[in-house]
């Protein structure tokens, strides 16, 4: 049976929330408190046997045999315990999800189309991406060849003028041994 608590949660006040948890119907303590009055009836009553009714000899017995039962509930690991548990959850609920009918081939299909379409777009923007990384990559190389270039020539300028700088003075100090072994 299903339960609505949509009116109640959407009418809220400052305890609502509260009201809400003590709500009978489908509530998780209808569910636990019959666990919980056995376990806190039992639980008090090992606690008024073990403070009231026994001796100090039976109370290191009592403590003794909870030494016992401590060390064997640690004897079996809890994972183990817990993987059979998992187990179980898991092949009821692999049995629930087989008997869910499967949607129309015309969902699976849009589906389909839907992925392969967002596949498509996701490979364009790569490629788009690639290509502007190769592009990038590319004009800083032929920036740098034309910087390498551009400075080759200057200092190849540089390196003419220096010659041609120094064959004037060399002509220009021929000519004035000239001009001195004539005088």
């Amino acid at each position: 049976m299903t339960i609505i608590y949509q009116y109640r949660v959407a009418t809220t006040s400052l305890g609502g929330f509260l009201k809400l948890l003590r709500a009978w119907r489908g509530s998780v303590y209808k569910l636990m408190y019959k666990e919980l009055v056995i376990f806190v009836s039992l639980y008090a009553l090992v606690s008024s046997v073990y403070r009231l009714a026994l001796t100090q000899k039976q109370k290191r017995k009592f403590e003794s045999l909870a030494m016992d039962l401590h060390s064997v509930s640690t004897a079996i690991p809890l994972s183990f315990v817990l993987g059979f548990y998992v187990t179980i959850i898991v092949q009821r609920w692999w049995e629930q999800f087989t008997n869910v009918p499967w949607p129309d081939r015309v969902v699976l299909v849009v589906v389909v189309v839907e992925v392969v379409v967002v596949v498509i777009v996701v490979v364009v923007i790569l490629v788009v991406v690639v290509v502007l990384i190769v592009v990038t990559i590319v004009v800083v190389v032929v920036v740098v060849v034309v910087i390498v270039i551009v400075v080759v020539e200057i200092v190849v300028v540089v390196l003419l003028v220096v010659v041609k700088v120094v064959k004037v003075v060399v002509v220009l100090e021929a000519e004035v041994v000239v001009v001195v072994v004539v005088v």
